[in-house]
């Protein structure tokens, strides 16, 4: 008996049993710890498989060019990755407040309606949850005979609910499918989130296919309106030159005869004949001046596109040269300030500049120094020259009527001209990507001319 109480190392027999109950107790406390961390590793192998599938889901939704493909793509990627048999997927229309169903799949055997009546103000959860927790939406969808289901909101990247996706099962699928998990409700989450961008990112990318499709159509539209343009401009140009050509004959023939009979048979003619005679020789002449203008202004000027480094004060140092004896005979004054050099066309800003300064030694009193003052205003974007005078004036209702062709606010024995001077003004500011404008404070109070040109 004492050898075998020494062969236990002195333990009683009592206590050998309670040391082994213990080492029992922490192998099967062992075994089931195990068991419990093989069980978690499942799970996580599980969810982090499932995360993998949402991620693969939202790189494939990227690629969707029809929102019919979308729907599809969006409820066969939720029924693999939580495995329920249906699934529907709907966006929402905030303008007429309801769902319009994109898709749904496993519902063979129910009819589903193209849109469902919705309130989202009803809708206050942003996160997934169980549709037999909300009473409103319960009843809604109460027609896809769901009784164990997940809803997962769609949310814009404003945080503006967008639309939803419905995955569950029917009471006669639980014979072959698992309960949907309280788990289950984060990753149903962020897959909703993600299927909610993706929806959001494809109707940007319609909206955006479908600008580029009206601009391209819109540019189409401008490319052949400018080539009707330059048709045009090409038959105006050839129309100027046949009138030209047309009627300056005849009307040279016109002239010669009268001026045979002003030089021949003046004497022979009454009062009243000579006065016709001098009429029709004003109107020879109108009519010679006006066929010029046309001509002039109709001809397709390409020269704008030839520009250079312009030196403005020399271009009014030429103009005073040209006019010098008018100048000298009306004793007029002109100041030039210190203009810009512009770059531009050195011709036609000679020829708008020489029309400004001709009309206002034209237009002004007869008696009285004629006065002009040309320079530049400060302009952050722009050169804008001004040409002022002390003239007649315009009246404020005629000045948006003074560049149109052959408009002429004076009569022709007041001041001589054929009204197309200012229309060929503000057709060379408009080649240079210019405006043009005038302003007067009514008769007799001069006029001031504005000319802006892009720096």
């Amino acid at each position: 008996m004492k050898d075998n109480y020494d062969q236990f190392g002195g333990l009683k027999r009592e206590e050998l049993i309670q040391l082994c109950a213990e080492l029992q107790d922490k192998v099967t406390k062992t075994i089931s710890l195990k068991q419990e961390l093989i069980g978690i590793k499942n799970d996580l192998d599980q969810e982090l498989n499932r995360f993998r599938m949402i991620e693969e889901f939202g790189r494939e939704g990227i690629f969707q060019d029809s929102i019919e493909s979308f729907g599809v793509h969006t409820v066969e990627s939720f029924v693999q990755v939580f495995e329920q048999p249906h699934c529907l997927v709907a966006e929402y229309s905030p303008e007429h407040k309801r769902l319009q169903i994109l898709n749904s799949f496993g519902f063979h055997e129910l009819e589903i309606p193209k849109y469902v009546a919705f309130d989202a103000q009803y809708l206050v959860k942003k996160e997934g949850f169980f549709l037999q927790q909300e009473v409103y939406l319960n009843d809604i969808f109460q027609f896809l005979r769901l009784q164990d289901a997940l809803i997962g909101p769609f949310l814009d990247s404003e945080g503006k609910f967008s639309g939803l996706i419905i995955c569950g099962q029917m009471s006669k699928d639980k014979l072959f499918y698992s309960p949907i998990k309280p788990n289950d409700r984060h990753a149903f989450t962020v897959m909703s989130r993600k299927a909610g961008y993706l929806l959001q990112n494809f109707r940007y990318n319609q909206k955006l296919k479908l600008e580029i499709e009206i601009r391209a159509a819109i540019e189409k539209e401008l490319e052949a309106k400018a080539n009707d343009l330059m048709r045009s401009n090409k038959d105006l140009e050839q129309f100027a030159y046949i009138v030209s050509h047309d009627l300056k004959a005849p009307l040279l023939n016109i002239s010669g005869f009268a001026q045979l009979l002003d030089s021949k048979y003046r004497d022979a003619l009454d009062k009243n004949g000579q006065e016709y005679l001098n009429y029709i020789l004003e109107g020879v002449q109108r009519f010679r001046n006006v066929i010029d203008a046309l001509l002039q202004f109709s001809r397709n000027v390409k020269a704008a596109e030839q520009k250079e480094n312009v030196l403005l004060n020399q271009i009014f140092d030429n103009i005073q040269r040209s006019f010098a004896f008018t100048i000298n005979t009306r004793q007029a004054v002109i100041q030039v300030g210190d203009l810009p050099d512009i770059y531009a066309n050195k011709d036609l800003l000679q020829q708008l500049f020489q029309n400004l300064i001709s009309n206002a030694l034209k237009f002004t009193p007869k008696v009285g120094t004629p006065k002009i003052v040309v320079d530049e205003q400060e302009c952050e974007e722009d050169f804008l020259i001004r040409v002022s005078d002390n003239g007649i004036g315009i009246e404020e209702s005629f000045l948006k009527d003074i560049f149109i062709p052959f408009r002429r606010l004076n009569q022709t024995k007041d001041f001589e001209g054929n009204g197309i001077g200012l229309s060929i003004c503000k057709k060379i500011v408009e080649q240079h990507n210019g405006k043009i404008w005038a302003d007067s404070k009514g008769l007799g109070q001069g006029t001031t001319f504005y000319v802006s040109l892009p720096k």
